[in-house]
């Protein structure tokens, strides 16, 4: 039925409130999971982007894991790291 149809404008502005609340997150928030595993991550030499945000810039990942592939191209590995604080 009836379903509320946002305009371009408020899609815009919500966008831009999205990306405004990336910009202020600290990376110091980090969970004792989150740095265990990026331990792990340097005690192997994988090297690896923390807080990375996606293409679209919406949403930001944990650590993000880049690798070459045979072709030359790129392989992307994300890790989201959902535990206690």
């Amino acid at each position: 039925g009836d379903r509320f149809k946002p305009s371009v404008t408020l899609l815009d502005q919500a966008r831009e409130a999205w990306a405004q609340q990336f910009a202020s997150v600290s990376s110091s928030s980090r969970s004792f999971l989150n740095k265990e595993v990026a331990a792990c991550l340097d005690r192997l030499s994988i090297a690896y982007d923390v807080e990375a945000l996606t293409e679209d810039g919406m949403h930001r990942i944990d650590m993000l894991v880049r690798g070459r592939i045979d072709d030359g191209g790129e392989r992307l590995l994300a890790i989201e790291c959902d535990g206690p604080t």
